[in-house]
């Protein structure tokens, strides 16, 4: 959320200015929070991590610029809707990555 543009607490409510750098806006979720450790499949790349989340991502034509495809599961392998994006040289998403066991700069390949 600190990369975003804005963040917005209740419906309806004031959109808080945040830095600004993801072309993103989100906005709290009604669902609750959602929380577990994740492994994301990127090419031949896996990063493992852990998501706390209880942000919803609002849905625009600049969400597709910067929204990369990927395969996100639980532990148990179960695929979630976890999004990672790419923008410029930026790398941001819900999870806490794990990085001390991967290659950062093949994810810019």
């Amino acid at each position: 959320a600190l990369l975003a543009e804005a963040v917005t607490v209740r419906e309806g409510r004031t959109a808080y200015e945040m830095s600004g750098i993801l072309p993103l806006r989100c906005y709290m979720s009604k669902n609750g929070i959602v929380a577990g450790y994740r492994v994301i499949h990127f090419n031949d790349i896996y990063l493992r991590g852990f998501e706390y989340n209880f942000l919803n991502i609002e849905e625009n034509e600049d969400v597709e610029n910067c929204y990369t495809s990927i395969l996100t599961e639980n532990t148990r392998g179960v695929q979630t809707s976890t999004p990672l994006y790419r923008y410029k040289n930026v790398i941001a998403g819900f999870t806490h990555i794990h990085w001390s066991n991967v290659d950062l700069l093949r994810l810019w390949n």
